[in-house]
């Protein structure tokens, strides 16, 4: 009978799994299916022939269809889609989900899997995916205004401490900050909004939450003390922009997919400093679909001789920078963006920065081998699910690279461990 051997058994969700079918008959045709069950249930399936001595292995040979082509180690993994009409069987903790695997004679396509009537599998095994490693601790912060949980490797050495903040949706993102512990920073996810007992909307972020976070962040005995990085997404992308350049304290950003100006309706602030939302054009909002709005075009950039009103100084600070963008972004003209970032930080000189555009990646640039959200209801208050773009495969392998750099970028800015 055929069998499914896939390793490592536990692993985390940024690391790769090796997995082979063995003891198939001599080229036989079969399908794996993926399916997992994390905040709700994802499937995926790919077609392979056995070789001659009745095996598959996926890192090496080829899929001839399903729900990707080629060779793909994880192809299975990042080709995932949403499943309808399958309730959870357990609650999603975020911190770890089960990964189902099965072996289908012949090559099948979805509906045959569900079948069971008529499609039983040969052989199915059942692996567990986490966020974090084991060796890492996480912790509720409440203390003043500020809110977020505290992420902290429980080793006896200090690291580059992350401030990690979210986009319009507010919260935290526990699982992309509980990553990056566990990948060597502490890390605190810091909610501006939108969580806890904090307003769901504003209207204006002051910068100084920020500068308490930092400080909160800093006075953490396993932080390194000569400054913080700072992470965001979208409107978090942003602010830890916008941060940078009022918080000497900051030493290296990673903006992903944020516009360089304050936007979203959402005014910034810090001290006696304003810099008021760039104007949205709601009337340069497009259907897509009667349900799926294109609002690439209503998010206005400010003329250069303007940017004081609208931008924080970011390319005056001392702070190190990487720039993300996703080359069929949805949401951002990211084009526009980048050519505005390019002309300020040249108008200072500044050499410290870098900027990646990553092919065929949408606006939410995530963590690796997670889903294509290439459409979402970001504001409460729209009718309609705001396009993000992306496509397979390119966003897809662009996640798996993007967190990869961002990595090496925060590596880079670290100072050598030491023990305390």
């Amino acid at each position: 009978m055929p069998e499914i051997i896939a390793y490592p058994h536990i692993s985390r969700v940024d690391n790769e799994i090796q997995m082979k079918v063995v003891n198939c008959e001599k080229f036989q045709k079969i399908t794996i299916r993926l399916e997992e069950e994390s905040h709700r249930w994802y499937h995926a399936s790919a077609h392979y022939v056995s070789d001659k001595d009745g095996q598959v292995d996926v890192s090496i040979d080829e899929s001839v269809g399903g729900s990707y082509v080629g060779i793909e180690t994880m192809g299975l993994f990042w080709s995932k889609e949403k499943m309808t009409n399958k309730k959870l069987s357990v609650a999603f903790d975020g911190i770890k989900f089960k990964i189902y695997l099965s072996v289908f004679d012949g090559h099948l396509n979805f509906e045959q899997q569900t079948d069971l009537s008529n499609h039983k599998s040969l052989a199915s095994i059942t692996i567990e995916r986490r966020f974090a490693d084991s060796n890492i601790s996480c912790s509720l912060v409440s203390y003043g205004d500020l809110r977020g949980f505290l992420y902290v490797p429980n080793e006896k050495r200090q690291f580059l401490g992350v401030i990690d903040v979210g986009g319009l949706t507010g919260g935290t993102m526990n699982e992309r900050a509980s990553l990056l512990t566990s990948n060597g920073f502490v890390t605190f996810a810091l909610s501006l909004f939108g969580g806890f007992d904090q307003p769901k909307n504003v209207s204006e972020i002051d910068l100084t939450y920020i500068k308490r976070a930092i400080d909160y962040l800093l006075s953490h005995d396993k932080v390194q003390k000569e400054g913080v990085a700072i992470i965001g997404i979208s409107l978090g992308g942003t602010i830890a922009l916008a941060a940078a350049g009022c918080l000497p304290k900051i030493k290296c950003v990673v903006n992903i997919t944020g516009p360089i100006t304050a936007c979203a309706n959402i005014n910034l602030k810090y001290g006696d400093r304003k810099w008021k939302a760039a104007e949205d054009k709601e009337e340069l909002a497009r259907l897509i679909t009667d349900t799926v709005q294109d609002r690439r075009y209503v998010l206005q950039i400010p003329d250069y001789s303007d940017i004081n009103n609208h931008i924080p100084p970011f390319h005056k600070s001392k702070s190190s920078i990487l720039f993300i963008y996703g080359e069929d972004d949805g949401l951002i003209r990211w084009q526009n963006h980048a050519k505005l970032a390019k002309k300020m930080l040249e108008s200072t000189n500044k050499v410290n920065y870098k900027m990646i555009i990553y092919p065929g990646a949408g606006h939410l640039l995530i963590i690796p081998y997670a889903p294509v959200i290439s459409k979402g209801y970001l504001s409460r208050s729209s009718r309609y699910a705001w396009f993000q773009g992306g496509k397979l495969p390119g966003h897809a392998k662009s996640q798996i690279q993007a967190w990869r750099d961002i990595i090496e970028f925060l590596k880079q800015n670290s100072i050598p461990l030491s023990r305390i």
